[in-house]
């Protein structure tokens, strides 16, 4: 039996003498400002005369100690190598945040730590100097290639809003979705049509120590990516955050007698999903920007992509 991504293990399905084998619909890939560890405050000269000093000192050394300099000598030198290859700006694979605190510094590690206290599992994670713009965006393409692993969920938090339609592309090209952040104040006014984008409205507090908000798309996805793929994320518990920046009225049954709308069927209605507390705080709302339910959605990319990939034995 295959470990797969989306909370649950799949066993292979024989048909036509083949296995039709469940793909992974649970490979987050995020985009978001911060730096990598390997590479904070590199200072590229300070590192080269290192290097030559120390093989200045390996002409004289002994035996023993030529063995520790030249192990020195050959980590800054792949230090050097992988900066100057380009190393500091591609995709890695982290599985839990002590990983991802072995990689990253900045943003991107509070919203990897926020995903993390929901679900562990594989995100795809790309440090952008500054904002990401929709080059960076495009670089989802890369991921694949650079991982090893096929994405399926896909996160821009800083810049989804003004960025929907291409982190939409990139859902559509790979048979994924985009999770797509609405600011509260543009929840009435924003439109949430595209049908390749779950949208979530407004921002989450996390659980961690700083207690500090970030973008809702960043929890649900960990939300999502931790039950199976045909189980929508609506009216399900976040494990990781404690509070909600601001909050809408909703009712889980409504009083047929009152002419007043509720403001979170409204904006249910219109493919946008808020945040409520109910015995913890959850995601209410079930459906893409193109009105479809998003379990059904995942399900029917999940079939195309195993029956796609199953085919190719012929």
């Amino acid at each position: 039996m295959e470990t797969y991504h989306h909370g649950v293990s799949m066993a292979e399905i024989k048909t036509l003498g083949e296995a039709v084998k469940q793909k992974s619909t649970g490979v987050i890939c995020l985009v978001a400002s911060g730096s990598l560890v390997a590479f904070s405050g590199l200072d590229v000269k300070k590192i080269e005369k290192e290097i030559k000093d120390l093989r200045k000192k390996l002409e004289t050394a002994s035996e023993e100690d030529a063995k520790n300099l030249g192990t020195s000598v050959a980590e800054k030198e792949k230090l050097l190598s992988d900066y100057r290859n380009g190393n500091n700006y591609r995709f890695y694979l982290v599985q839990n945040f002590s990983e991802a605190q072995a990689v990253f510094d900045g943003l991107i590690l509070s919203y990897l730590q926020a995903i993390f206290l929901e679900s562990n599992g594989p995100v795809l994670a790309f440090a952008t100097p500054e904002k990401p713009t929709k080059d960076d965006i495009g670089r989802m393409s890369k991921s694949s290639e650079e991982t090893g692993l096929v994405p399926n969920i896909f996160l821009a938090p800083e810049v989804s809003s003004t960025h929907a339609l291409h982190l939409a592309e990139k859902a559509r090209d790979f048979g994924g979705l985009a999770i797509v952040d609405i600011p509260f104040s543009d929840r009435a006014d924003m439109k949430a049509d595209n049908p390749y984008c779950y949208y979530v409205v407004g921002n989450l507090k996390s659980g961690s120590k700083d207690n500090s908000f970030f973008p809702g798309s960043v929890a649900t996805a960990g939300l999502m990516r931790s039950g199976a793929y045909w189980m929508s994320p609506s009216n399900r518990k976040f494990l990781g955050v404690c509070g909600i920046e601001s909050s809408v009225g909703w009712a889980l049954v409504k009083d047929e007698s009152s002419s007043t709308e509720i403001e979170a069927d409204v904006l249910n209605n219109g493919n946008k999903t808020v945040f409520i507390y109910s015995e913890g705080f959850r995601p209410w709302g079930n459906r893409m920007g193109g009105g479809e339910f998003v379990s059904v959605y995942r399900l029917k990319q999940a079939v195309k992509k195993s029956i796609a990939d199953s085919m190719q034995w012929a």
